[in-house]
């Protein structure tokens, strides 16, 4: 997917959401961004997930609402021309991965907030957001780029959409 750029994380709150959502903000000034959001936990839906499928380890739904203050709604506020919540085991990732491939055009940058999709896709572009108390090694067989950052809300993608394809700046 050289369309995808893969968003993971050293854990829960160090910037990823604010990272994506910061180039979501910019790059939707010159075209539609599409954003997925993986968790690998079931939780409740919120009344704002249009729920598209659910299957007993795989639910993918879009955001309607830019307000909620969910991560997915994050991202619709920013910009993002459409934004799905999924909540997947590993196991359906293969089956998510085709989903994806079959849902978004490869001219169609995807912004893809996830990680365990990692050992299922290469991306155009990757990333791994910590904030230096905490290391993470992943078993990804492609490059990607560690941000290191303390403070959550600072984390900048160094990521530029051109040519239809995915640009270190």
């Amino acid at each position: 997917m050289n369309n995808a750029l893969l968003i993971a994380g050293c854990g829960r709150n160090v910037g990823k959401t604010s990272a994506g959502c910061a180039l979501v903000k910019e790059l939707s000034l010159k075209t539609p961004v599409y954003v997925v959001k993986i968790s690998s936990h079931f939780h409740v839906l919120t009344d704002s997930l249009n729920v598209l499928t659910s299957e007993d380890k795989l639910m993918i739904a879009e955001e309607t609402d830019a307000l909620s203050g969910k991560d997915s709604s994050r991202y619709l506020d920013a910009g993002a021309a459409k934004v799905y919540y999924v909540q997947a085991r590993e196991e359906s990732l293969p089956v998510l991965v085709k989903w994806l491939t079959e849902k978004f055009n490869a001219d169609q940058p995807v912004i893809i907030e996830s990680g365990g999709l990692g050992g299922y896709i290469r991306p155009g572009a990757a990333a791994l957001v910590c904030d230096g108390s905490r290391e993470k090694k992943t078993d990804w067989s492609f490059n990607y780029q560690l941000i290191t950052e303390n403070e959550p809300s600072r984390v900048r993608l160094p990521f530029n959409w051109n040519n239809n394809r995915w640009q270190k700046r």
